[in-house]
């Protein structure tokens, strides 16, 4: 409820803020539908925190971004330029420091994993961009050169890939755009493996996971996650024992054949079992008799 979830939204942000001094929440969430139920509740905290430190930015991701088109984020980086520029960064030479950051970008939506990874990587660019100017590498009114912005892709949908692993699974959807600037039918492809493979993970996988989290921070496992990885260890025994014993049922087999094909005067000398062979390779392989 509201009025119980007020008092640790407040314990959270006065920890928050008290490290980065300012904060600025660019919300992604759909301005329609289930999400907008957390979006608004999101938002009637903030204004009750009433702290001038922490500002509110809504950006209904997949409305602006409908029929793929990524890079409308482009939008939102030229509504919050002003915002980027004076937070500044931090910038230290050999005569001491010239400024510091002041504050931080909290990027969010549902999971804070794939529409969060677009954004965050164009408010980065942007900054990149600024603090590459200051620098004199880039004059004041040119773009960033495309192979310098092909190297920061890369190493963003690397990053991303790498947090989306930990949290979900997979890679990062969405990831084809944040690499090659591009969303294309081979990534929207690939989206829906992903989004599989996390919906099966999430079902089945989860409690696992959870349960290594939690050995890893000291936080006490429950007997009913321990018969989760007792399970996982018979499920590993069962099946290796049944590929002993199906690696012995074609042993078998294959020795039957011998008795049955061979005649006493000749010798079987070697060749290849066909019951796993490759496919494509098949028609060149044969049983070698002697």
């Amino acid at each position: 409820g509201e009025k119980d979830t007020s008092p640790y939204f407040c314990l959270h942000f006065n920890k928050e803020l008290e490290i980065y001094k300012k904060q600025v929440i660019v919300n992604l969430v759909d301005q329609a539908g289930r999400e907008k139920i957390i979006g608004d509740a999101y938002l009637k905290q903030v204004l009750m925190f009433n702290c001038p430190n922490l500002t509110y930015i809504s950006f209904d991701f997949h409305e602006h971004c409908r029929g793929m088109k990524f890079e409308n984020v482009q939008t939102l980086t030229d509504a919050i330029s002003d915002i980027i520029t004076d937070m500044k960064w931090c910038w230290v030479d050999q005569a001491g420091v010239i400024c510091k950051q002041e504050g931080i970008f909290r990027v969010n939506c549902m999971d804070c994993l794939d529409r969060t990874n677009v954004v965050q990587a164009a408010i980065a660019r942007v900054v990149m961009e600024h603090q590459l100017k200051k620098l004199g590498v880039m004059p004041p009114e040119q773009l960033l050169p495309m192979k310098c912005y092909r190297l920061y892709q890369i190493m963003w949908a690397n990053n991303g890939d790498s947090i989306s692993k930990q949290y979900a699974g997979t890679a990062a959807l969405k990831g084809d755009f944040t690499r090659t600037g591009e969303r294309k039918l081979a990534g929207v492809m690939k989206d829906g493996v992903n989004s599989a493979n996390r919906y099966y993970l999430n079902r089945f996988k989860d409690a696992y996971r959870q349960a290594v989290i939690d050995l890893m921070q000291g936080v006490p496992v429950t007997e009913d996650l321990y018969s989760i990885f007792t399970k996982e260890k018979e499920h590993e025994a069962l099946h290796r024992q049944s590929q002993r014993n199906h690696q012995e049922l074609i042993s078998q087999l294959l020795q039957n054949y011998m008795q049955i094909l061979l005649p006493d005067s000749e010798k079987f000398h070697g060749g290849w079992a066909l019951i796993d062979c490759d496919p494509r390779c098949v028609c060149s392989r044969e049983l070698t008799l002697t």
